[in-house]
């Protein structure tokens, strides 16, 4: 997708997040618009928007010859089903499993383990995660009040549940349509109500926010009534402008700021996408039963095998990787490749026939070993060093002098992770206890041999953290209406560290109606006294500290600092603090342990991620490298200072991200490690407003 265009087909297409809670695995309502639709609801948001409640089984063929079942999912995106040996597959070996019974489907998510249930009809009744929490579908009956929906059948709430807790705490949206079927109202748990408009058309034409600021959406081509031809944000600004050939399909894309116009052109198997910096010819081929991009003359290459699984990725920074699959269509190996030949495969066995668990996985000088309980929770892992510095001998490469690593971790009825423990040569040497909350999201993170602990011990109407603490800190982040970061305090404890002096930050922020940040003011008190204004310098430092973990986290007290005063200069590109980073920093004294309390399914990830990602039909670096910055500033002295590249750094980083871009929300941040010339990195990501992401901080991880 480029800016936001299907390059090979010209179809534009946008998503659009309208609610999210703060769950560890978000609560989301999100629209997508495709200018060209595989299925047209017959009810929703009007012409070629759906939601992503809208999922759905077409059952038309399922008697047919052959049998074929469509699972439309959340952005209206098609995954044909075939029959074969009494079960249905996946035609292009997306993971995903479909099974039959006699009065329902059920589909299963290989990535994620959700499973969702659908009726013999094909509509979707519930979707459970691995941990228990449920989200329920409810539809209109007789009993339903024409002014809530004008017919039977029409989904009007979506009800989410977490396993063990009391339905006081579950996230409820409801829908509200007219006369014609279309949304008009949505409401979510907080109380906030999103309203929306439509043209004579059916086009969605506006959305109405809870704060009252409306974003506007333009149909002015008289060729294709339905054509999206602009949005217009909540400033009045118009932010985007397309159009069209005589076939429908963009030929440009335009914007206040004309270095981010585009242009398409189209060609047989080809398209030219035109920035202000290059034209880039892409190459596209029908493979696995839809079109696939298989290079440019950017110096990007794509291969892919007849079933349509990856098996080749070249790009002009370096990237050369070479994938190999099962005969489930899952990824067992890649090889990459540097510009200097240097080669690092990592190969992975899996722990069953179907999932993507992995029991085994080889990394150049690494192997690491799971064991799973019969619910698929991983419940041992071993890690060890190998004499295979390249990853060239798998699974079978020597073990290399040093310390074995184990985990062994216990779950409760609801796949939640409640305790766990670390070896090192079979003496322990670290024991956690993990705690959720009334919500269901993790609460605490406890180490029982240091006594350190992480705890969020309050969340907002919409399952946000607004209160956590580890010792020496206490943090308060809260939100507005939108949900945007609107404040940020923090309370750091008086220590030796910092001069025996309790000091307090303070930082608001201010958004444009679009919810671009645009500015910021930071206070900083001590010992209970008046509050202080800070610099923008001061400022970043203190939160740089904050999202790393670091204690203490403010620095000396500036005074010419702070009679500058509050009407500072901002910095291009500012972000507000990311809690989520905090959080994580925290609870870095057990980061595998973190990682599972957040996500039971965090050791289905593990395998070759970029193979099974392509399968989903994900933007590749040639469409989404112009989406994604780097603060190189903040953070090439310290990478530099313990021999790390920046350049490869940033290369590996961009390779991660754009795998993890459309997995994210607006506004939203993600933290992530990887290894970079043999050191351990961890980087921090946040997607902004406009769908580009911002890596602001990329930095060695010590002592864990």
């Amino acid at each position: 997708m480029a800016d936001p265009v299907y390059a090979d087909s010209g179809a534009t297409t946008i998503r659009e997040v309208d609610f999210h809670s703060g769950d560890d695995r978000p609560f989301i309502f999100s629209r997508t618009y495709r200018a060209r639709p595989v299925a047209r609801p017959d009810s929703g948001f009007g012409s070629l928007w759906v939601h992503n409640w809208q999922r759905q089984l077409n059952l038309a063929n399922v008697n047919g010859v052959p049998s074929r079942v469509t699972a439309y999912r959340e952005d209206g995106n098609p995954v044909v089903f075939n029959k074969a040996s009494g079960g249905w597959r996946s035609a292009d070996g997306k993971p995903l499993t479909l099974t039959q019974s006699a009065s329902s489907w059920t589909l299963d998510d290989l990535t994620n383990g959700n499973r969702e249930a659908y009726s013999a009809q094909g509509i979707l009744l519930s979707v459970t995660q691995h941990d228990g929490r449920v989200a329920t579908l409810t539809y209109s009956d007789a009993n339903t009040p024409v002014s809530v929906a004008p017919a039977v059948g029409l989904l009007v709430a979506v009800t989410e549940h977490a396993a063990g807790t009391n339905s006081y705490y579950d996230l409820t949206i409801r829908l509200t349509y007219d006369a014609k079927y279309r949304i008009t109202q949505f409401a979510d748990s907080t109380g906030n109500v999103t309203q929306y408009g439509y043209d004579g058309f059916s086009n969605l034409v506006s959305v109405t926010w809870a704060d009252g600021s409306v974003r506007r959406y333009a149909y002015e081509d008289t060729r294709f009534t339905s054509a999206l031809t602009g949005v217009i944000d909540e400033t009045g600004t118009r932010v985007a402008t397309w159009a069209y050939d005589a076939m429908g399909r963009a030929t440009s894309v335009t914007h206040p700021n004309a270095q981010q116009n585009v242009s398409f052109a189209y060609g047989a198997n080809t398209s030219t996408v035109t920035s202000n910096q290059r034209a880039t010819t892409v190459n596209f081929s029908s493979i696995g039963g839809m079109s696939r991009a298989t290079g440019s003359d950017a110096g990007y290459s794509m291969g892919w095998d007849t079933g349509g699984k990856l098996t080749s990725d070249i790009t002009p920074f370096g990237k050369n990787v070479q994938y190999k699959y099962d005969e489930a269509d899952r990824p067992i190996q890649a090889t990459s490749i540097s510009n200097s030949g240097g080669i690092a495969i990592t190969t992975v066995r899996y722990a069953d026939s179907v999932s993507l668990r992995p029991y085994m996985v080889a990394k150049p000088g690494w192997l690491r070993t799971y064991v799973y309980d019969a619910n698929g929770n991983a419940t041992g892992v071993s890690e060890r060093r190998t004499t295979d510095a390249t990853g060239a001998d798998g699974l079978a490469a020597a073990l290399a002098d040093g310390p074995t690593r184990t985990y062994g971790m216990v779950y409760d009825s609801s796949n939640r992770l409640t305790f766990a423990q670390m070896y090192d040569d079979g003496q322990l040497t670290g024991e956690w206890g993990i705690t959720q909350d009334a919500t269901g999201n993790l609460r605490s993170v406890s180490d029982r041999k240091t006594g350190n602990i992480l705890i969020v011990s309050q969340r907002d109407s919409a399952h946000r953290a607004i209160k956590f603490n580890s010792p020496g800190f206490t943090a308060n982040p809260y939100y507005d209406a939108r949900g945007r970061l609107i404040g940020f305090q923090y309370f750091e404890d008086a220590s030796p560290l910092n001069g025996n002096v309790q000091r307090a930050l303070k930082v608001n922020y201010t958004y444009a109606a679009d919810g671009t940040l645009v500015a910021r003011a930071g206070t900083v008190s001590t010992n209970l006294g008046p509050d202080f204004s800070i610099s923008d310098d001061e400022i970043d430092k203190w939160l740089e500290n904050v999202e790393s973990g670091v204690l203490p986290a403010g620095p000396s007290l500036n005074l010419l600092g702070m009679v500058r005063g509050l009407q500072f200069v901002q910095e291009p590109g500012l972000e507000p603090v990311c809690p989520e980073c905090a959080i994580a920093a925290g609870a870095r004294f057990a980061w595998l342990v973190f990682q599972l309390a957040k996500d039971p399914m965090w050791a289905s990830k593990q395998g070759i991620q970029q193979a099974t990602e392509a399968k989903q039909c994900k933007p590749t670096g040639v469409n989404s490298a112009g989406d994604l910055t780097f603060k190189t500033g903040h953070y090439a002295s310290r990478l530099e200072a313990e021999g790390v590249n920046v350049a490869n750094a940033e290369g590996q980083v961009a390779d991660a991200v754009t795998g993890m871009m459309p997995d994210m929300l607006p506004n939203t941040s993600a933290v992530g490690r990887m290894t970079v010339d043999g050191v351990l990195v961890e980087f921090r990501v946040r997607i902004l407003p406009n769908g580009t992401a911002s890596v602001g901080t990329i930095f060695p991880v010590k002592g864990y």
